[in-house]
């Protein structure tokens, strides 16, 4: 119990050391978050429990990967210490490929939504590469049969 507590400690410190390097406020963070300055201080202090969800939201506003935060456990499945940005890059070729096989357009809101949505959907089920690769050609299959 101990090593998690110290672990949690370690990202929610390196969430602090991260807005700080890019000159971000918690008041700015917030802002970017759209939430209250006294939640990102729970979130820095450890006092909020810290979600994959909240985590994907903080990297985006601070504009940086999981791996300058936290090594997810995901990495030793899939290799190397750079493996968030290399998981996603599986998704993305995917989702890309998918799209091209159907001859159809994918904006980049429709690119964000279905990578985050892909990548929390891996780290939930802890998929591997084949599993990860269907799973993202078949959210662009439902989304643009959805918009027909």
């Amino acid at each position: 119990m101990k090593a998690i507590k110290q672990k949690q400690e370690t990202v929610t410190n390196n969430i602090k050391a991260v807005r700080e390097s890019r000159g971000m406020t918690q008041e700015a963070l917030a802002l970017k978050l759209g939430t209250s300055t006294a939640q990102v201080n729970r979130l820095e202090k450890s006092v909020r429990k810290l979600t994959i969800e909240w985590l994907l939201r903080i990297c985006g506003a601070l504009d940086a990967t999981a791996d300058e935060i936290v090594d997810l456990p995901v990495s030793k499945k899939f290799g190397g210490k750079k493996a968030d940005d290399a998981l996603m890059g599986t998704i993305l070729g995917a989702i890309f490929e998918t799209a091209e096989k159907l001859d159809v357009d994918v904006s980049r809101q429709e690119l964000v939504d279905w990578s985050n949505y892909v990548y929390r959907e891996v780290l939930d089920g802890h998929m591997n590469h084949r599993e990860t690769v269907n799973l993202a050609a078949h959210v662009v299959k439902f989304n643009k049969r959805r918009a027909k």
